[in-house]
């Protein structure tokens, strides 16, 4: 009874792993496409088993974001799915305000918080 215990715990374990790095395999593939583009700011909406959204974008010296990709993931059994941005592409990301868009819940809080993270590099880098 006990070694039946481990070893379905090591087979879901060796499962989420093989879904973890195709997970991984994706947002590397995601900084391919958009780096050359500008820089790449990314935003998440992470919880702990169920779906989250990683926003990603690339954005130029003049805060126009030229690129999107949205990853919609999740660890448990499910594969990982790039999906387009189109609702960001050409906006300026200095003006950009999450809140007039209509996004679901999720993907939205993902854009928030890329918002957040992009404000927070500008101040860094004291382009305010």
């Amino acid at each position: 009874m006990f070694w039946d215990i481990v070893i379905v715990a090591g087979l879901f374990w060796i499962i989420m792993s093989f879904f973890s790095f195709m997970q991984t395999l994706h947002v590397r593939n995601i900084y391919k496409v958009l780096e050359p583009a500008g820089e790449v700011y990314h935003g998440q909406d992470a919880g702990f088993l169920r779906t989250r959204y990683l926003c990603f974008a690339a954005v130029d010296q003049k805060g126009k974001i030229i690129d999107a990709r949205l990853l919609k993931a999740s660890r448990i059994v499910t594969m990982s799915k790039i999906l387009p941005f189109p609702e960001i592409i050409g906006q300026n990301f200095y003006s950009l305000n999450p809140e007039n868009m209509i996004l679901q819940e999720r993907p939205l809080l993902a854009l928030k918080k890329m918002v957040e993270n992009f404000s927070a590099q500008r101040d860094k880098k004291g382009l305010v």
